[in-house]
């Protein structure tokens, strides 16, 4: 991040602070078919590592599901959620939208002295999970497992069960390691598509199966996406904000549409296109997100924030900045002032104290708040609209866009005061005119 070149008083600061995030580490599309003998699937949820050999399960395995899924045996460290507290009760078919977590029903069987892990939770097992009532597994039909992993970390996996039939499969997982609920179904992979339908980080990568993969984010909340994900398909923001603090690794097209807001602090490969109503910004304080090639369509929006230290020289000061390695193409976006740069303030400020320390009579320019490569094209001043409805006082300046070379700057510009030589001479030219008259 840069240094402001010039003195300013004191700059506005301003953070948004999300909750605590969850970090759920997703398996990724497996389809692990599930056999119709004895032995069925030996399955480690951690490692992704699986087995069918009865005489060498997998070695620590969490879940054995066998006869197509009708029998489902759980080790200690999985217990899945059933409709009562005894180690052989239904386990139940959760529903997607659901929440799986510390206030869902589990065994509370405990192994005695001659267990294999005396004191901790015990082995259980379901058989009467099947069948056509509340909360029971349809044959052939995909429902959901909800679970707790190592007794803290809450999740779900999706299978299709069948009564000892063909078409049993487990097709992916997801699990909590924050100990916080999880929403069951908020990822799962339909097709090729990976979906993000609640706010949640993604500790994991997202990675092709079976083919070219790609994600899609949906819903309202926030996504955060905070590893190296190497799915080769195109990424697709329809509904509230994907930020990105690791690594989109492939350059295909990265698609913001109406209302979907892309930002974060880490890098993207691939060109971003912002339809009309779209929005990018850099993180969710004072960052730098890295892009491909942009194209900025309609109606789109650049939010930008900068910030102090509260101190009053410019080694304090830093903003927000989007690094395009490519260019920024204008030319299909509005005029009339439709692409919005907006200052945010201080949530926390109070109106009498926001504007104290600010020196609106000094000029400032925020050098490079999109630094391109490749430069920009169809620039024109009246496309950005400079939205302050966040300051809590008027200033006495302007802000503006301007072009700089292949980047764009953030100029302030004072509206001056009339000095006391002016109000002087004001001051002699009326009394001029009344010993005229």
């Amino acid at each position: 991040m840069k240094s402001k070149g010039f003195s300013i008083a004191g700059i506005l600061s301003w953070s948004f602070l999300l909750p605590a995030s969850a970090d759920v580490i997703y398996s990724n599309l497996r389809n692990i078919t599930i056999p119709t003998n004895f032995s069925g699937v030996y399955l480690n949820l951690e490692t992704g590592s699986w087995n069918t050999n009865i005489n060498s399960p997998q070695a620590g395995w969490d879940l054995n599901p066998f006869f197509g899924g009708s029998v489902l045996w759980n080790s200690p460290t999985f217990q899945p959620v059933r409709t009562g507290t005894g180690e052989m009760d239904a386990v139940v078919n959760v529903a997607a939208g659901s929440t799986v977590g510390s206030g869902s029903t589990y065994s509370t069987f405990v192994q005695g002295s001659g267990g294999e892990n005396p004191g901790d939770p015990g082995y259980g097992i379901s058989e009467t999970h099947m069948g056509a009532g509340v909360g029971q597994f349809v044959s052939g039909t995909e429902g959901y497992l909800g679970f707790r992993l190592n007794g803290s970390d809450y999740g779900y996996m999706r299978v299709v069960l069948t009564n000892n039939g063909s078409g049993a499969v487990i097709k992916d997982w997801a699990y909590d390691t924050s100990g916080a609920s999880v929403v069951v179904g908020g990822i799962r992979q339909v097709g090729q598509d990976v979906i993000l339908s609640s706010g949640f980080t993604l500790g994991s990568a997202v990675v092709n199966s079976g083919g070219t993969t790609n994600l899609v984010k949906t819903g309202a909340g926030t996504n955060i996406l905070g590893a190296t994900s190497t799915y080769t398909g195109t990424t697709t923001v329809n509904e509230g904000k994907l930020l990105i603090t690791g690594n989109l690794a492939n350059t295909s097209a990265v698609i913001v549409n109406d209302g979907g807001t892309l930002g974060g602090n880490g890098s993207i490969a691939g060109s971003v296109t912002l339809e009309s109503g779209a929005t990018i910004s850099a993180g969710e304080g004072i960052d730098t997100l890295t892009t491909g090639g942009n194209t900025w369509n309609g109606s789109s929006s650049l939010i930008f924030q900068f910030s102090t230290d509260g101190g009053s020289g410019a080694a304090g000061s830093e903003w927000d900045q989007l690094g395009i390695n490519g260019g920024l193409d204008l030319s299909a976006a509005s005029s009339s002032n439709q692409i919005s740069l907006s200052l945010l303030s201080m949530s926390n400020a109070t109106s009498s104290g926001l504007l104290g320390s600010w020196d609106a009579n000094s000029n400032a320019t925020w050098s490079g708040i999109v630094t391109t490569t490749s430069g920009i094209t169809s620039f024109a001043s009246d496309k950005f609209l400079i939205d302050t409805t966040n300051f809590q006082n008027p200033l006495n300046g302007s802000f503006s866009v301007v072009l700089n070379g292949s980047n764009l700057d953030l100029v302030y510009t004072t509206v001056p005061e009339p000095g006391a030589s002016l109000l002087g001479g004001l001051g002699l030219l009326i009394l001029l005119q009344r010993r005229r008259r």
